[in-house]
């Protein structure tokens, strides 16, 4: 720990030295109006007022550009997101990707596309490998709630798909194909057009996936998938300043998990219980921004989201079996999940004043319905609806001062919905190179329809919703700075350093219940084998991250380095255990380019430290609860990856190792009073394996 503390103040304190020699300085750049270095910055649409350079944004924010995707061969958000600083993914053969960012698990981020909240969340989380990368111009990621203007969820951070909107000539297109030494297969093809004020683009991408073991067995530890997705871009442009778009893009998605043998030493009548997950997606997006003459800029989307998800049990009848498969109708069930939403907001952009400001309305309307969703007058059908008026402020005293302040207030037809706010501070080009943000925001995260109406009562669950559930509250603090620095030579430093804290209240879990004297649930400490959610739990935690970046001409190299304090709430009522819980991550990337041959190479690497861990278990022989440690242990992913183009770039092969040390799943120790056991092992990645990808443009 010690180590760690001196190293970051160590970067600090060599930063502000590199800052005080300014005759090593190349100062051609320095613009002495805006007192700031001409800098290539990425574009940012999350959280802004209008579109604006990343290094001008309230908040911090990060943005993975198209080149990055296809360096990577990233085919879906999940393998995009897995080399990401401040990111951990973890697999599950069904549920998809389990997703933690800064310590906050997926339930607390909100992901979208083109400003389209994703919806089919399973176990609190979006699956990111239903997000395909094919059309995708970049990724921008916040860190940190933005839930004044995105409303639920977005408690935690936000991470917003931008796809491909604009082209340069009236026809465009591709083709690609990618193959994968684990039995990966993937394809596609887009075409784009224009005339006049109308651009017009489609994608089709295929994704195959035969499935993953490291034995021999029948069920495997990833779980054979298809998928195939489409999607369409119409957009029409009034003049150059206001576009409208209608987006529609579909998945269907299918997933095989098979079951061991049973029976298999009677081969007559030998079975095994096999399930099919067949998921249908349906998302229409009409999008509208742009500036209103001079001093005003409209954002607003409106969109319809339609998520099934069918689980279809059979008895698979093996070996010598002469029985036909026979379909499981008590265990298969189908969840349907549909929601309207419209979102519009209206800024100011006065150039000349010192205050602008930014108002609007999010509106949701939220259905599901499933055997195992019970709400008003017992239907298999619930609802949800909210309501919102937000609005943002943003005064800027001086130049290179911005001061911000957001607030939403919202009706919710299920529950209480809490006031929201938040207060932002930009010193911008501090001594020309430096930025300090300093930042405040509650957020929320509203109770699921799940946790509301869920009715899952079979012979092995009693799972029950608690329609009582109040909304989670969350504090979050932040302070970050920035670093740029131009030198003679070509070379280039950027350095960003954050410290973070967060504090939720009224966190949702289950737990067992107990129906008191007045017929009302009440949590019970022990066992009781029925379970629904209660408001219960808070979680806090705060860290540090800090990500360096060194070019010079064309060599390029990142380091990233994270770390989180997790508060141990079981310190509470035994004072010998720790009362914090540290966790590492370190990330490094370096991309050589030899731009005379169009070549490029690059290795990455993600460095997790092992976690310490802390669970109440239920003693059966002694009938109380227990603390019970576990470790998960280290792990690291490496890939490396190199990029040739050919026919002034219009083809381009890329050819990569992932995961070169062979990482599969990480493994957890458990210990408690007494007894020793080994715990559970968690899916990360396939083994090591080579890919190989083939991808040709063209333009008229």
């Amino acid at each position: 720990m010690s180590f760690v503390l001196k190293t970051y103040f160590l970067l600090t304190l060599g930063f502000m030295i590199l800052e005080s020699t300014q005759a090593q300085t190349d100062s051609s750049d320095f613009n002495s109006e805006t007192m700031a270095f001409d800098w290539k910055e990425d574009i940012v649409v999350t959280g802004a007022y209008a579109p604006v350079e990343a290094r001008s944004h309230i908040h911090s924010i990060r943005s993975i550009d198209r080149e990055t995707i296809e360096r990577r061969g990233a085919i879906d958000l999940d393998e995009l997101l897995q080399q990401e600083l401040g990111l951990k993914i973890v697999q599950d053969a069904v549920l998809g990707s389990d997703l933690n960012l800064q310590g906050l698990s997926g339930e607390y981020v909100k992901v979208m596309i083109d400003g389209v909240p994703v919806i089919g969340r399973n176990g609190g989380n979006i699956d990111l490998g239903r997000i395909n990368m094919a059309n995708v111009e970049r990724v921008e990621i916040v860190d940190g709630p933005l839930s004044t203007i995105y409303g639920n969820h977005a408690l935690g951070g936000t991470i917003h798909v931008i796809t491909k909107k604009q082209q340069e000539e009236s026809l465009e297109g591709g083709v690609y194909a990618q193959w994968g030494g684990v039995g990966q297969y993937t394809a596609g093809a887009n075409l784009g057009t224009q005339w006049k004020g109308f651009h017009w683009n489609g994608t089709y991408a295929f994704n195959y996936f035969d499935g993953f073991s490291q034995d021999t067995f029948r069920e495997q530890t990833w779980n054979p998938k298809q998928q195939h997705h489409i999607n369409s871009n119409l957009i029409y442009t009034l003049g150059n300043d206001f576009t409208i778009n209608y987006n529609f893009r579909t998945l269907e998605e299918k997933i095989v998990d098979r079951g061991a043998v049973k029976l298999r030493e009677y081969p007559e009548i030998a079975y095994a219980k096999d399930y099919h997950f067949l998921t249908k997606t349906y998302d229409h997006a009409l999008s509208y921004k742009g500036n209103l003459g001079n001093n005003y800029y409209l954002d607003g989307v409106a969109g319809y989201n339609h998520y099934n998800r069918e689980k279809n049990a059979y008895f698979t009848k093996l070996l010598a079996n002469p029985e036909e498969d026979e379909f499981d109708n008590l265990d298969s069930d189908t969840t349907l999940f549909r929601t309207w939403m419209m979102r519009t907001s209206l800024a100011s952009q006065y150039a000349s004043a010192k205050a602008n400001f930014l108002m609007g309305l999010d509106l949701n309307h939220a259905q599901g319905v499933g055997e195992r969703i019970v709400a008003d007058s017992n239907q298999n059908l619930a609802t949800i609806a909210d309501y919102a008026f937000y609005t943002s402020l943003n005064w800027q005293p001086i130049k290179s001062l911005s001061i911000q302040a957001n607030g939403r207030i919202a009706y919710n037809s299920r529950y209480a919905a809490p006031i929201t706010y938040g207060f932002q501070v930009k010193w911008g080009e501090m001594t020309r190179h430096w930025i300090l943000r300093l930042a405040y925001a509650r957020g929320f995260r509203a109770p699921s329809l799940k946790e509301l109406y869920l009715d899952f009562v079979d012979a092995n669950h009693f799972i029950k919703g608690n329609p009582n559930l109040r909304a989670e509250r969350s504090h979050h603090v932040r302070l970050s700075v920035d670093y740029q620095q131009r030198f003679k030579q070509e070379h280039s430093v950027e350095w960003k350093s954050e410290l973070f804290y967060n504090h939720l209240q009224n966190q949702i879990a289950l737990y067992d219940f107990v129906e008191d004297s007045t017929g009302n649930w009440a949590f019970s400490s022990n066992p009781t084998y029925q379970y629904t959610y209660f408001n219960r739990d808070y979680f806090q935690n705060f860290g540090c991250n800090s990500r360096l970046s060194y070019t010079y001409k064309n060599l390029s190299l990142k380091l990233g380095f994270n770390i989180i304090s997790e508060y141990n709430l079981l310190h509470e009522d035994n004072k010998t255990l720790s009362p914090f819980l540290f966790s590492y991550q370190l990330t490094q990337e370096l991309t050589y380019r030899l731009p005379k041959y169009d070549l490029s190479f690059s290795i990455l690497r993600n460095d997790f430290s092992p976690n310490n861990r802390y669970a109440l278990v239920y003693n059966s022989t002694t009938q109380n609860q227990e603390v019970e440690s576990y470790r998960v242990q280290a792990y690291s992913l490496m890939d490396i990856m190199a990029n040739k183009t050919f026919f002034d770039k219009n083809l381009q092969l890329s050819v990569g190792l992932k995961n070169v040390l062979g990482v599969l799943s990480v493994q957890s120790t458990l210990e408690s009073t007494g007894v020793h056991s080994s715990g559970g092992a968690v899916p990360i990645a396939r083994g090591m394996y080579f890919w190989l990808r083939l991808s040709y443009k063209f333009k008229a």
